[in-house]
């Protein structure tokens, strides 16, 4: 990193801990438009398993940049120390406002109670995927290991990431099941099993069920 840069680090550090931000220790790092692709693909990391996926994604970002359709100015990621990567390229007054927005990344990951189970060593645990997926395709072929991949991740979109912190009332998930209908001739059935009488929020004046029925946090 140039020496301007740095020197900048600890000017935006020391006024974001003024304001009353706390977080880790921060590693910035410059990297060039393909290397910032890359690392958009990968999710913030230097090194994942071998997927089509992940070059998909890459070719993405970097058309986009070369097209001048979009620009990453930054990429910070949920480890210990945090790791930013900033856009080689971008004037200095735009390094300055994106470090500054970096350290609020950073006290945000250290801070919100949404983040605190992640692991901090996710940038080692996915280098421990890579080789692992790694050995499968020596050992499997990388056709065979790709198929399962595929497989896998096409359940992505099925997982409902907030379900673990749904809170949900008891019943609530139970289905509403019709009345019994007494087994009758069909001529006495509407006297039998009469249809259900309206709801009382259909009558003139009543006031709606309310939906949800209690008050439920977002």
């Amino acid at each position: 990193m140039r020496k301007e840069l740095r020197r900048w680090t600890e000017i935006l550090r020391e006024r974001a801990l003024a304001e009353g931000l706390s977080f880790p220790p921060v590693l910035f790092e410059e990297v060039g438009p393909e290397e910032m692709a890359m690392l958009a693909a990968y999710g913030g990391f230097p090194r994942r398993y071998s997927h089509w996926r992940f070059g998909s994604e890459y070719l993405r970002y970097r058309e986009t940049y070369r097209y001048g359709l979009g620009r990453i100015y930054e990429l910070v990621a949920n480890t210990y120390p945090v790791h930013a990567y900033l856009l080689k390229g971008n004037t200095l007054l735009a390094q300055k406002l994106v470090m500054a927005h970096v350290y609020a990344h950073a006290d945000f990951f250290h801070n919100n109670l949404a983040f605190k189970p992640i692991p901090k060593d996710m940038e080692a645990e996915m280098a421990h995927h890579a080789a692992f997926v790694e050995k499968a395709m020596e050992r499997h072929g990388a056709r065979s290991v790709e198929e399962f991949l595929d497989l896998a991740l096409s359940l992505e979109n099925l997982i409902d990431p907030h379900a673990l912190y749904i809170q949900r009332q008891a019943g609530e998930d139970k289905e509403e099941r019709p009345p019994d209908r007494l087994q009758v001739r069909p001529y006495l059935d509407p006297y039998v099993n009469p249809p259900p009488a309206p709801p009382k929020e259909a009558e003139e004046g009543a006031s709606p069920i309310p939906l949800p029925p209690r008050p439920t946090r977002d």
